[in-house]
């Protein structure tokens, strides 16, 4: 663990007992990037804690039969599976497939990888569209303008649900409307002190249209 206190880089390693040495050659970059600003705004001791991760990673602990926390190598690769599985959702979302070079070799690396680890706890075959099955809603606001962005994998494309319609019924909460494909949308709005209110209401609105699906 690196800790987030200072803002000029990394400058000591936290060990699991809460100790912290000094390293050995300070990094000049905090590494704060969302999942880590998450989890400190969110108030939990990692990434896969916060409401970005922890859906995946419950996900995987149902399928694999374990508890996360309750043996370290298992949380491991309970991590793993879970980052690799959201990352190879976010590629293929892009139109990205496995190929040997470019971006198309980063995806079958990842899903390799992920699939190495998810055998170490017993996952069965074919575990990765149940994993990375998911509806991604991300929030952002920029000079008091709020934004929204979703991506829907495509296997819930297929039975029905498009992120268009989600970003656009979730954007009326802060006043605005979008729309965009049934992969991939966008959408804005006027009340930035209201995103947090349209990102609570898009599992509601994936709910209600999953219904009967």
């Amino acid at each position: 663990m690196r800790s987030a206190e200072k803002p000029c880089g990394q400058r000591v390693d936290q060990a699991p007992d809460g100790s912290r040495t000094n390293l050995p050659a300070p990094g000049i970059d905090t590494g704060m990037g969302l999942e880590r600003v998450a989890a400190i705004m969110q108030g939990v001791p990692s990434a896969y804690e916060t409401d970005l991760l922890a859906p995946v990673r419950e996900r995987v602990e149902r399928l694999a039969g374990k508890t996360y926390g309750a043996d370290a190598d298992d949380d491991v690769a309970i991590r793993v599976v879970a980052e690799h599985a959201r990352a190879a959702a976010f590629l293929i979302a892009d139109g990205v497939v496995p190929a040997n070079e470019g971006r198309g070799y980063v995806l079958r690396r990842v899903i390799r990888r992920g699939v190495r680890f998810a055998r170490k706890i017993g996952m069965e075959p074919g575990f990765l569209p149940e994993t990375a099955r998911a509806v991604i809603a991300l929030g952002i606001a920029l000079n008091d303008r709020p934004a929204l962005l979703a991506i829907v994998t495509d296997d819930l494309v297929e039975r029905g649900l498009s992120a268009g319609e989600i970003v656009d019924e979730a954007a009326r909460e802060m006043g605005g409307r979008g729309g965009g494909q049934a992969r991939l949308a966008q959408a804005g709005g006027k009340d930035a002190s209201r995103l947090g209110a349209a990102l609570a209401a898009v599992p509601g609105i994936v709910a209600r249209r999953m219904q009967g699906r």
